[in-house]
């Protein structure tokens, strides 16, 4: 199952990355803010630690890392404008960087007003969930369970279990993504599945909560056990499975 401290940290630094956003988007992200140097922006983590180093004692307590952290913290920011928002393309938008640097995390985080959730497809669904088989899998893995792929997309796609799949498979990204890995709006996807009513509209009120993730693994265990002995065949998983 998912290691409770580490999805704890990995919570807490999902929080505070969402209230730095809502901080920004204000008179700071004008540009009194600055990055010191110019980045790659192909490593957005890299980015986003030296412009949080350099203004670090400005943020906002409750949207500010812990020094031990901020290596974690940074990556998991750079996942999450990457994965999450795209800059809003239209007359007037300041198509401008941080100071020196006009990399993707500084320019958006002087954007931040203008950003706009990135729009899921079809595809992107379809990652998602294959996400959530891939950890249900991982899952009877690691707690040394018999359970075959197919078994596994059952469980994924029944109505019963399907939201305590995607906490799941959000709940390890969560843990990836503060090394700087995701999987992009499949990712987004995810979130929709365990934040997002069936209507298709915001949980009012809603927050991450590590016991949640427990009984959704909890639930999934239960779901893998009650299968029956003779649906277990030559497919069944007997390797680690590794998520990609």
């Amino acid at each position: 199952m998912l290691p409770a401290d580490t999805l704890t940290l990995a919570i807490d630094i999902h929080g505070r990355c969402y209230r730095l956003l809502k901080w920004l988007d204000g008179a700071l992200s004008y540009g009194a803010l600055r990055a010191q140097h110019i980045h790659d922006d192909s490593v957005p983590g890299d980015a986003a630690y030296d412009w949080f180093n350099g203004n670090l004692l400005h943020l906002p307590v409750d949207a500010r890392p812990a020094p031990r952290h901020l290596q974690e913290f940074a990556n998991y920011f750079g996942t999450y404008l990457t994965s999450s928002f795209d800059i809003v393309e239209k007359p007037g938008a300041r198509k401008i960087g941080s100071g020196p640097c006009y990399c993707s995390v500084c320019t958006s985080v002087v954007n931040t007003p203008l950003l706009k959730t990135k729009r899921l497809t079809q595809k992107d669904k379809r990652h998602a969930r294959n996400l959530m088989v891939d950890r249900i899998l991982q899952l009877a893995q690691e707690e040394h369970r018999s359970v075959t792929a197919e078994t596994a997309e059952r469980i994924g796609e029944d109505p019963k279990t399907r939201v305590a799949a995607a906490y799941s498979a959000y709940g390890w990204w969560l843990i990836q993504r503060m090394q700087g890995v995701s999987e992009g709006k499949a990712i987004l996807a995810l979130w929709r599945e365990i934040a997002w009513e069936p209507t298709g509209t915001p949980i009012k009120g809603f927050k991450l909560c590590v016991a949640d993730f427990v009984e959704a693994e909890q639930s999934l265990l239960a779901a893998i056990s009650s299968e029956p002995a003779e649906s277990l065949n030559s497919d069944t998983i007997q390797t680690p499975v590794v998520l990609v």
